[in-house]
């Protein structure tokens, strides 16, 4: 299929450093060495079997996995294949019949042959996403195009959505832009302020900036838990109590908290503190990716515990493979952000800075972190440092648990799990794109190459069953008996261009890193 877009901007090789040179290929050798460090100098664990506790060993992040010529054929071949699947099939699709030119933002219903139904709502979620997805593909590849989808969204989710009563953004519109629904859902406020940190880190937005913080800001103030920590699911307009049965979805449990919301507010106030790293930013992104490690990530099993009670206690006995692995790789990139920051502040932290007795893992004496004469900005980053490797462990143990038991035999991933076996064996679109990712960051973090197997093995899925070659896009889920689910549309409040762009740009970025690293 074809749409109108601007050609020009799709012309042009793949980034050369994901191909050899002429004289490279020349003195080829029968394999190539991938440096597997996101920066150097760092240090990953090396087992994936450790506790969380106690001392666990590492080695340096410049430990080598030397992959056959076949194997950097493959990476090279996907880095294509993606970069081909992003800027020829899935952006024109949201730059074409998605977009509504009638009513203004996007249509809120298209199904598989691109009907509309005008009674469904616009979501947030949907309008959020695409202003994300535009910003960072304006990132990747300049195209006036992007930039005007980005300007268009940007200007739809400011002035369409947003509550100028009592501030925060609505959760869903009419076809015609009216308010259809004015909760106050505290995932949907993340999405928001994730799309609008992307827009003004590639944009230099300054109305956009201020908007992502004065919406963090009504989070914290009604939204988070400052008992037990987190954040509930909804508000009522005024930002009041909505109410036991208010819940994400109809498909969610009416409990007081969820992974999935904590898991978009994490990803959320990682992006912000891109942009704008605040102590309130950088506590609160510690404190969630803490939350993650000690209450909903399940060290026995490898996966995510869904829905628990005020107090954290756990509701719910499944898991969803779709969720495992893309979490495993978010809550690297949050531990990540929050080390680079401390590092770039305040420099390398150090034992003896820090005020630590060498072999003692405390503060020497009594004086308080952050008390210039105790180095607690030391303190804290080496407390930041040792998170990120437990966000590490935590992201290899999941990892781990999605390939070996939810990835189907024809590469698709499966959704959803309990006790150790498969309960249903759709294969969703997004469940996919995260496992792509998801694998090549375990890649990066253990050097076990059969990751990159795994990540070939799911794109190639994808490309064979979920992409319509006929009205664009990919198909939301693919039944058990192989064929599209044809009750599920194209576009909808939930089926946005946001993971399929999302897993392209990471792969392309991953794999350009490790290409950057070869030694030949």
């Amino acid at each position: 299929m074809t749409f109108s877009m601007n050609p020009d901007s799709l012309d042009g090789p793949l980034t050369p450093s994901l191909s050899p040179s002429a004289g490279a290929r020349e003195d080829h050798q029968q394999s190539l060495a991938f440096s597997l460090s996101p920066s150097e100098g760092e240090r990953v664990p090396v087992r994936a079997g450790e506790g969380l506790s106690g001392s666990k060993r590492e080695q340096s992040a410049q430990e080598t996995l030397s992959l056959t010529e076949a194997e950097t054929a493959s990476a090279f071949d996907l880095a294509r294949r993606v970069r081909a699947q992003l800027f020829e099939h899935i952006l024109p699709f949201w730059c074409g019949p998605a977009v509504d030119h009638e009513q203004g933002g996007w249509m809120g219903w298209l199904t598989n042959d691109l009907q509309s139904d005008r009674t469904k709502p616009k979501g947030l979620i949907l309008h959020s996403r695409v202003l994300w997805a535009f910003s960072a593909a304006y990132q990747a590849q300049p195209n006036p195009l992007y930039r005007q989808m980005a300007e268009r969204a940007f200007e739809y989710v400011m002035n369409r959505f947003w509550d100028t009563q009592h501030g925060g953004a609505f959760w869903r519109l009419d076809d015609a832009g009216q308010v259809r629904d004015d909760t106050k859902k505290t995932y949907g406020q993340a999405f928001y302020i994730y799309a609008l940190a992307e827009y003004h880190r590639v944009f230099g937005s300054a109305p956009a900036l201020a908007r992502a913080l004065e919406t963090f800001e009504l989070v914290e103030r009604h939204a988070h838990d400052a008992r037990f920590g987190g954040y509930v699911e909804v508000c009522a307009r005024d930002w009041s109590e909505a109410g036991p049965d208010a819940r994400l979805s109809e498909k969610d449990l009416s409990e007081k908290k969820s992974m999935n919301n904590h898991l978009h507010v994490l990803e959320a106030y990682t992006n912000l503190h891109r942009v704008a790293a605040s102590p309130a930013v950088q506590q609160r992104l510690r404190e969630l990716i803490q939350l993650f490690l000690e209450r909903i990530f399940d060290p026995r099993t490898g996966h995510l515990r869904h829905f628990f009670d005020e107090e954290w206690r756990v509701r719910s006995d499944t898991y969803t493979f779709g969720h495992d692995i893309e979490a495993s790789w978010l809550l690297c990139e949050a531990a990540e952000e929050l080390v680079r920051i401390v590092h770039t502040q305040h420099g390398t932290p150090t034992a003896r800075s820090a005020g630590l007795r060498p072999g003692v893992g405390r503060m020497a004496g009594r004086r308080r972190v952050g008390d210039r004469r105790s180095g607690g900005c030391d303190m804290l980053g080496l407390r930041d440092t040792a998170l990120r490797e437990r966000a590490r462990y935590a992201a290899l143990r999941m990892a781990a648990a999605v390939r070996d038991e939810g990835l189907a035999a024809d590469g698709g991933l499966y959704y959803e799990g309990k006790s150790g076996q498969v309960i249903d064996r759709g294969r969703e679109c997004w469940p996919q794109a995260e496992a792509v990712v998801g694998f090549l960051n375990a890649l990066e973090l253990s050097g076990d190459r059969t990751y990159l197997e795994s990540a070939r093995r799911v794109w190639q899925y994808v490309e064979q069953n979920l992409v319509d070659r006929v009205h664009g896009e990919w198909f939301w889920r693919i039944s058990p008996d192989g064929r599209p689910d044809p009750e599920l549309p194209k576009v909808s409040e939930w089926k946005g261009p946001y993971h399929g762009t999302r897993a392209c740009l990471e792969t392309m970025r991953r794999l350009e890193r490790l290409s950057n690293a070869t030694r030949i």
